[in-house]
């Protein structure tokens, strides 16, 4: 981790270009990261600006629609839930809930047409549910 927050810009960089590239790069394996430097109290808060959390939202909305592994649907979700937890930009973007509140009813509504949801993408669009719920 200590090296990783040393050249901090540079793994920035290519983290989010491989974010971006989306499913066909491992995007499990990008979306697990993004999680652990939200959640590493030594990265936890400064890793991030609100333009990367941005951008990385526009990804997740964007791959939620893709045909991706349950795997990669939680963690995209696991994502998700963390940004809303995020002071700084849920202040300054309050205006995106609707975006991924529809975005996430959509997936739900078509659960059977693409395969049914894990326990733990249920438990991740639960708690993100509940979430925009008690934040609107």
């Amino acid at each position: 981790m200590t090296e990783f927050l040393d050249k901090e810009q540079i793994y920035k960089e290519k983290l989010l270009y491989l974010t971006i590239r989306g499913s066909m790069y491992r995007l499990d394996k990008s979306m697990q990261t993004i999680s652990v430097l939200m959640t590493n109290d030594s990265s936890k808060g400064r890793f991030f600006s609100d333009n990367d959390y941005d951008l990385i939202i526009d990804c997740c909305l964007r791959e939620l629609e893709s045909k991706n592994t349950a795997r990669t649907r939680t963690q995209i979700l696991k994502v998700l839930n963390l940004i809303l937890d995020h002071p700084t930009w849920m202040s300054k973007n309050k205006h995106r809930l609707g975006e991924i509140n529809t975005k996430i009813e959509m997936i739900v509504i078509h659960e059977e047409e693409t395969s049914e949801f894990t326990v733990k993408e249920r438990e991740q669009i639960m708690r993100l549910n509940m979430r925009l719920v008690k934040i609107n």
